[in-house]
């Protein structure tokens, strides 16, 4: 007894050792600003922005000017000690620093409390490919926000680097409304990474050019600044001691900053410079250039620059001087901000910089001369020593469709003024600046182009058609016919309409920007596009457009830069010069080419770009707001007078208006009988519902206007229908850089086509899995993942993870390996294995399934393409496990039915059958049992119960080896047959809709187990079983047998390397703590393989007893040993048919609920592999693979078909194989993926940071002892025994180990191959088959476009109701 409490009692504290090591905390999921991994799943980002007037050094300053510590209050804004009224967001200036990862999902809430002021929010950098109509640009894309209104803005920030988001109107920036947008990629997609090592969130840098007084921009010109600010605070000479921005380094680290001119009330650039320090600028508008090392970076309005400051001066603080050139205006603003070492005593730079230790040698990776750059092209771009924007290089080249010598389509956009007489005063004396291009003043129109072009008067476009925009030249030309214009008609008037510039969707485009006009002022931003600048000139003085033209056609205009032109959004014309861009307009929609110094919404110089026709352009939601112009009908004066049932109706004039008033009548009645429509909560969107051109919400837009009539359950059907979404992995985006993959969310929505599907599966369907893998339909996509689906509950997962590695590895093979390897030898290397081994790579195998929503033979390919033979390794063992676990099944099956037919007693019960010999025992007969005893008491002789005569005479029939096959067993084929068909009619409907069943499957066994274990520890002999159970023999651990045994064993157990777990981990929900699972599971399973131990050996102690023999030669050590130890202890118990018909029931669930996980991760992984070919036959590609391995199982039920059956169990799918598959699919996800990064994907998952302990063990131990064990196999290699002397002939060792190798040859074999096939060199293809490579759909069709708004399921909890126009339907 002693003993037994000590096994349990060890074993606890094996367990709380573990979980001592690795503590589960409060998860706590990573916010949006936060490391980016390219593993990472996009998050849905929530932002509110408030809009609303405020005040600078308000009372939340406190005594702000006499105490700095007070300015840095909550909501105080000191700016430069100056009181005014400003407009603010969130009470903030600037606004809020939005900082995503690539690809999240931003969803802001705009609320504009600006009293009597429309707004909008343009995010620039991004593209809104997907979302044209959340670009921010008020009647274009969307009409103005209202005064206390919100607006909810949705699109994915796909644009990475430095952006900003800021309001439309030019004096709305001006007073404040304004932020950064910075969109981090991961490391690995970082191409400037190697340039920086610290990128800190605050080393954010916004300038603004601050004035004292609000901007009202009555007059349409700025007033004259007199600070630049930076991040919203600066000091003037004179001025209070209000505190500078301040900027903290570490010493000797490259710091990444991020810059941007956010404009203001000034026109003119700014010049950034930081004292004793150069700057090492590497991108320009979120765009990689080729690293450039200058003194001082020069940005126009709206640009953005991000350099890298090496801290290696004397530890102390310097001045970031900020200030505008002398050419710009009669006097230079200046402005300042801190650059302080971490450790500095000083909390600001002396007057001169004069700590700066030239003995210090710059940082030597980039040598330059160069001083300055300036993206403004001036008189110092002669000098050698500055660095203009024509002489910067992007860091890509340029796509082959823009290098051509001519594009699709060229436009010339002349900016000039013409002047008029004024209409203000009387005499008219004074003229007026009337600014265009080409001719034509730019005004919005009344309602936004892409919602509502057909509301547009047609007057008010200044467009043609295609053929009417097009020249000989290949030009695009304005049609002025349909300018309206204003004046007497001479040659003065002006053309003011919303001025249009057609462009076809898919042509290589090419703007030429010429200023006639001499303006220092002039900058222009791109909307949904980025753009390459190939090339700059100045003419200093007018040219006219002809010979503009002219200069062209001789190629004499530019020298084109048409390889590596830098790439940017916004581009600063010189003055009196000329600027050429070129892009590819494969982004249809509505774009303004904006004039970023208009000081309210426009001055005349604007041009819209129309990209593709309006069918080709990505509508907008139904219920997208709208606005207008509104003119109402015509008023007529009508009589009615009723006669009676009858009424008349004429108008004033005496005439007929019948029609009218029945019009009128008509409408009355409608108003009157016309319910209410019931409108839900929750629009679709928020539960990231396809976008798609055409129709756009057409499913839910009849839903939407269902009548109050309805009835309750079908409100709650659609509100179910809309909520209901399948997650899955989407399309790669067509990045620049071939090699980076990046992962996309989709949902999509059952429609009516669906209905009966969605009936069929709504407890799945409620909670499909984000990691499932579905693909749409509509729109040239297709469904991938439609019937995979997900668990219906938490706990499915866990009792399907117990129920696949609790099974006949715990009650069948664990006390046969444990029997045959001498007891407590086994247990010691068991123990090592599963604690080093086992824990760790179960745990592994079901998170990384779960992260990626993958079986297990595309998972290794797609973290290591070179080890892709891993997978197929893998379903090739899964397969051989498959064939030979389900005759374990059918001699299950044989017992149970043999129990039924012999009622009321057991056919092992007793002697005297026609298969039991003459050396049969049966020690219930006590004379048999006394002359035994009396005619052995100085001999040795070895009995046979009936026990196990019936086994291997009745049951398998078995010959005298594996030469001598023998003939076909009918009954057991029989047996084999109802097998595989309970098997597949489980299966058939997909494991995760069997989610019950394994909750009966994973609980019954134990309830037996437990009264089993209860009488076979009372019966006499058992301790002698125990001691030998728990009884290390020390000189069994010097041979190979323990080991690879114990290992494989919970391998076995485990089912690690079956591709079974990950499996079942990829039905999971992203955010699914899975950890938590995984002890549980491990723990369980140990459990229950030492109770089955603990009962098998007890019976064994029992029958050595009754046999007076050793324990160790009690029955033959085969994999028959559960049908000779169980069966013996139910005969001890009272009413042992009923006890034997329980006892095979619980071995056959088990035996069951093991099979059909094992085959169904078999099919999945296969269909997983070729989902267009398999998914839509899974059903007869199931029953086809049931076939196959019911035939291939056939030899297994002849008379010597327990020794091919022991002959699969060492070689096909343990022993050898397993190791092999094991520590490449560890090494696979450890070392080339990366440990660390599975633990940033295990944090990303479930907010759980996982100790050392685990690190050690996938990086080293686990490694390590399989490939210790699986040398230590090789080199003392010992001949497969059945039982204890027949040992297998030479010719069938050959086999087994074909068996083996059939399955290892996979991964070398598709390593050489991969690297053969792949385009490259043999190294170049090693590297990259050792990088990640997320498995994702193929590309769109051509000429079709995703619209789609992503969501993932792991950010599902943050989606909130709002009152936002998007949240009600």
């Amino acid at each position: 007894m002693f003993l037994r409490c000590a096994i349990f009692v060890g074993l606890l504290s094996v367990v709380a050792t573990i979980i001592y090591m690795t503590p589960v905390p409060e998860q706590i999921f990573l916010s949006c600003d936060r490391p980016c991994h390219h593993l990472d799943w996009p998050m849905i980002c929530r932002v509110k922005l408030t809009l609303e007037v405020f005040q600078s050094l308000s009372k939340s300053c406190g005594n702000c000017l006499s105490n700095e510590t007070a300015c840095l209050a909550n909501h105080c804004i000191s700016v430069d000690g100056q009181r005014r009224r400003i407009m603010t967001a969130n009470r903030q200036m600037p606004g809020p620093s939005i900082q995503v990862c690539e690809n999240d999902i931003l969803v802001v809430d705009v609320i504009n409390k600006l009293p009597g002021k429309a707004a909008a929010i343009h995010w620039r950098g991004q593209s809104q490919a997907e979302t044209p109509c959340m670009d921010g640009t008020p009647l274009i894309t969307q009409c103005p926000i209202p005064s206390y209104t919100t607006f909810q803005y949705k699109f994915r920030a796909s644009a990475p680097g430095t952006h900003l988001w800021h309001a439309h109107a030019g004096a709305d920036v001006t007073n404040g409304v304004f932020g950064s947008l910075i969109v981090r990629q991961a490391d690995i997609r970082e191409p400037q990474r190697a340039f920086y090592d610290v990128d800190e969130p605050s080393h954010v840098i916004l300038i603004t050019h601050w004035q004292h007084s609000p901007e009202i921009s009555i007059d349409r010109t700025l007033q004259k600044p007199a600070i630049l600010l930076v991040n919203g605070k600066g000091r003037r000479l004179d001025g209070p001691n209000v505190p500078y921005t301040s900027f903290t380094v570490i010493p000797g680290r490259r710091h990444r900053f991020r810059a941007a001119n956010a404009g203001g009330a000034g026109s003119c650039p700014v010049t950034i410079s930081v004292d004793g320090h150069s700057l090492l600028l590497i991108t320009l508008d979120g765009h990689p250039v080729e690293p450039q090392r200058v003194m001082s970076i020069t940005l126009a309005k709206g640009e953005r620059a991000d350099f890298v400051l090496k801290a290696n001066k004397r530890i102390s603080s310097y001045w970031m001087n900020i200030n505008t050139p002398k050419e710009c205006g009669t006097k230079s603003i200046s402005g300042a901000a801190i650059i302080k070492y971490k450790g500095s005593p000083a909390n600001r730079p002396p007057n001169m910089s004069h700590l700066v230790d030239n003995d210090h040698n710059e940082d030597q990776e980039i040598l330059t001369n160069r001083v300055s750059m300036t993206t403004v092209l001036d008189e110092s771009c002669s000098s050698s020593e500055n660095l203009c924007i024509s002489e910067i290089q992007g860091a890509r080249k340029m796509p082959r469709s823009l290098v051509a010598a001519k594009t699709d389509v060229t436009i010339y956009l002349p900016i000039n003024y013409v002047m008029q007489a004024s209409d203000v005063l009387e005499n008219g004396e004074i003229d007026t600046k009337f600014l265009n291009v080409d001719n034509v003043t730019f005004t919005f129109p009344s309602s936004p182009l892409l919602t509502q072009g057909g509301d547009i008067p047609e007057g008010m476009l200044c467009a043609g058609n295609e053929e009417e925009d097009r020249n000989e030249n290949n030009e695009t030309v304005l049609s002025s016919r349909r300018c309206r214009r204003d004046g007497n008609g001479d040659s003065n008037d002006t053309c003011e309409c919303v001025h249009v510039r057609y462009i076809p969707f898919g042509a290589t485009v090419e703007i030429i920007l010429l200023d006639q006009a001499g303006m220092d002022d002039l900058v222009y931003h791109l909307h949904g596009y980025n753009f390459f600048v190939v090339g700059v000139r100045k003419f200093g003085r007018s040219v006219s457009l002809e010979n503009v033209k002219h200069l062209d056609r001789q190629g004499l205009l530019f020298s084109r830069n048409l390889d590596c032109a830098p790439s940017k959004d916004t581009i600063a014309v010189p003055k009196f010069g000329a600027v050429a861009i070129r892009f590819k307009a494969d982004n249809p929609g509505y774009w303004m080419l904006r004039d970023e110094h208009a000081a309210d919404w426009t001055r005349g110089l604007d041009v819209i770009l129309q990209v593709g026709q309006p069918n080709e352009m990505i509508a907008a939601p139904q219920d997208f707001p709208k606005c207008g112009s509104f003119v109402g009908p015509e008023i007529r004066e009508i009589t009615v007078s009723y006669e009676g049932d009858k009424s008349s109706c004429e108008g004033a004039d005496g005439s007929d208006i019948s029609s009218l008033c029945e019009d009128y009548r008509s409408e009355i009645s409608s108003e009157v009988k016309q319910p209410t429509t019931k409108r839900h909560q929750v629009h679709p969107i928020c539960y990231g519902t396809n976008w798609t051109p055409k129709p756009n919400f057409s499913g839910y837009g009849k839903e939407a206007q269902r009548k109050t009539s309805m009835k309750s359950d079908e409100d709650e059907d659609l509100f179910e229908t809309m909520a209901e979404k399948m997650y899955y992995w989407g399309e790669e985006k067509n990045q620049t850089d071939s090699d980076q993959t990046f992962i996309e969310f989709k949902a999509k929505t059952a429609g009516p086509a669906d209905k009966k599907r969605k009936e069929e599966t709504r407890a799945v369907s409620k909670t499909a899995a984000s990691s499932t893998q579905e693909r749409t339909t509509d729109m040239g996509s297709r469904e991938e993942d439609a019937e995979r689906g997900g668990w219906g509950n938490k706990l499915d997962f866990l009792f399907s993870c117990i129920s696949v590695s609790v099974g006949l590895g715990n009650v069948w093979r664990f006390p046969y390996l444990c029997y045959k390897n001498g007891g407590g030898a086994f247990l010691i290397t068991y123990g090592i294995a599963m604690l080093f081994c086992g824990i760790p790579i179960f745990f592994q195998e079901v998170a990384i399934g779960q992260y990626l929503g993958a079986g297990g033979m595309t998972l290794v390919g797609q973290l290591c393409p070179l080890l892709q033979g891993v997978g197929y390794a893998t379903m090739t063992i899964v397969f051989f496990l498959d064939i030979y676990y389900c005759i374990i099944i059918a001699w299950t099956l044989f017992y149970l039915i043999s129990t039924f037919t012999n009622l009321p007693g057991v056919p092992w019960s007793s002697c005297g059958h026609w298969w039991n010999t003459e050396n049969c025992f049966d020690a219930s007969t006590e004379s048999e049992l006394d002359s035994h005893t009396n005619g052995t008491m100085n001999v040795t002789y070895h009995h046979t119960t009936p026990v196990e005569e019936f086994y291997e005479r009745r049951v398998l029939g078995i010959t005298s080896g594996i030469e001598n096959i023998g003939g076909i067993q009918w009954e057991l084929l029989g047996c084999l047959i109802l097998g595989w068909l309970l098997v597949y009619f489980i299966i058939r409907r997909g494991l995760h809709q069997s989610g019950k069943i394994i909750w009966f499957s994973a609980l019954f066994p134990y309830v037996v187990l437990f009264i089993l274990l209860g009488r076979a520890v009372t019966l006499d002999g058992s301790y002698d079983g125990l001691l030998y159970y728990v009884t290390p023999r020390w000189e069994e651990l010097l041979s190979p047998g323990p080991w690879i045994d114990g290992t494989t064993q919970i391998f076995f157990a485990y089912s690690i390397g079956t591709g079974a777990l990950p499996a079942l981990g990829s039905y999971n929900k992203f955010h699914h703590n899975c950890y938590r699972d995984a002890l549980i599971t491990c723990v369980v399973n140990t459990l229950t393989c030492l109770l089955a131990g603990c009962l098998t050996f007890s019976i064994l102690g029992h029958i050595a007893l009754e046999q007076g023999t050793e324990v160790s030669e009690v029955v033959k050590s085969g994999p028959g040993l559960v049908f000779l130890t169980y069966p013996e202890v139910v005969l001890k118990l009272p009413g042992a048919p009923i006890w034997a018909i329980i006892f095979f029931v619980m071995l056959l669930i088990l035996g069951i609920d093991s099979e059909f996980c094992i085959v169904d991760s078999f099919i999945t992984g296969v269909v997983d592999n070729w989902p267009d070919h398999l998914r839509p036959h899974r059903n007869k590609f199931t029953i086809a693979i049931c076939v196959l391995m019911f035939c291939l199982g056939l030899p297994m039920v002849t008379n010597g078909g327990v020794y091919i059956f022991q002959l699969m169990d060492f070689y096909s799918a343990s022993g050898m194989s397993i190791l092999w598959v094991c520590f490449f699919q560890t090494i696979a996800i450890s070392w080339f993926f990366g440990a660390q990064k599975f633990c940033d994907c295990v944090h990303q998952m479930m907010g759980i940071r996982l100790n050392k302990f685990w690190y050690i063990c996938w990086i080293f131990f686990a490694p390590v002892i399989m490939a210790f064990i699986f040398v230590f196999q090789c080199v003392l290699y010992k001949p497969l025994k059945y039982g204890s002397d027949y040992e297998y002939p030479t010719w069938a060792e050959i086999v087994g180990f074909c068996l083996s190798f059939s399955s290892m040859i996979w991964i070398p074999v598709y390593a050489i191959y991969y690297v053969i096939v792949t385009p490259g060199s043999i190294k170049e293809n090693i590297l990259k088959g050792l990088k990640p490579n997320i498995k994702s759909h193929p590309k769109l069709p051509k000429g079709e476009k995703s619209a789609v708004i992503p969501m993932s399921e792991s950010s599902a909890g943050l989606i909130t109701k709002n009152s936002s126009f998007l949240s009600q339907t």
